[in-house]
C-alpha cells in the first residue's frame, strides 16, 4: 500500500520533501477530479487530504472517504 498526497503545491511540498511518491498539487478546479482518480488506485491506501480541502468536496464524498477508513 502507498500514500498519496492531494492539494495545493503549498500542502504537499513538505509531503514532496519526506519521500512521498504520489503527490498530486493542484489547482482547486481539479482538486475533486485528482482525488476521485486517486481513490480509485488500487495500490493507494492512505489519501491525505488538507482539511479546507475536504470540507469543499460534495457531502457524498466526504462520506465514502469518511467510511473508506478502516483501523
Amino acid at each position: 500500500m502507498e500514500i498519496a498526497v492531494v492539494g495545493s503545491e503549498e500542502f504537499v511540498v513538505g509531503f514532496r520533501l519526506a519521500g512521498i511518491k504520489r503527490v498530486y498539487g493542484v489547482t482547486p478546479d481539479k482538486l475533486l477530479e485528482t482525488i476521485v482518480k486517486v481513490m480509485d488506485e488500487p495500490e493507494v491506501g492512505i489519501l491525505a487530504v488538507h482539511q479546507d480541502d475536504l470540507q469543499k468536496l460534495p457531502p457524498q464524498l466526504r462520506a465514502k472517504m469518511m467510511e473508506s477508513v478502516d483501523p
